[in-house]
């Protein structure tokens, strides 16, 4: 049986594609683990929350207070106030990343305030979306969602406190 060039190259590209996909999947069993509660270190803002990990939620979610958002130079910025679970409040002004709408059960869509804050839970380091959200009547100031859940973390619901922030503090 003879095979046209094209017909090698196609099989050889297919083979390495394979390769390449297999060799970035990652393991569950690979990756560190995180329980129901953990805590988390905002970088830059030297402030930090107990969270509570949460894999139904998209986006992770922050308690913020006087959220308002303005104009600078046209684009569209919040100033808002983080309330941690010890009432260390700061008062922050950062870009409007994006406007959210969240869908909760029972309950109205609740159009809210998207912004990026530098956080570190465990060894990652990342810049993350926060929604921003009076959680004054929660259980916990701040909600870890899939964005930053996904390939980085193994949940673990029926633990806590299974990882320290190892960023170094900014």
């Amino acid at each position: 049986m003879i095979f046209s060039r094209n017909t090698i190259f196609i099989a050889l590209l297919f083979g390495a594609v394979v390769l390449m996909t297999a060799s970035t999947t990652v393991s569950a069993r690979d990756l560190p683990k995180v329980g129901l509660i953990e805590d988390v270190h905002l970088d830059g803002v030297k402030i930090d929350f107990r969270a509570k990990i949460d894999t139904g939620a998209k986006t992770s979610s922050i308690n913020a207070r006087d959220i308002k958002v303005f104009k600078k130079d046209g684009n569209s910025w919040v100033s808002f106030s983080l309330v941690n679970i010890k009432g260390k409040r700061i008062t922050l002004k950062r870009p409007v990343y994006r406007f959210a709408r969240i869908r909760r059960s029972g309950a109205k869509v609740d159009k809210r305030v998207v912004v990026e804050l530098w956080m570190c839970l465990g060894h990652l380091h990342k810049q993350a979306q926060f929604t921003l959200k009076n959680r004054k009547r929660m259980n916990y100031a701040m909600l870890i969602g899939r964005r930053v859940l996904n390939n980085n973390f193994f949940v673990d619901s029926a633990k806590k406190d299974l990882t320290v922030p190892k960023c170094k503090k900014k």
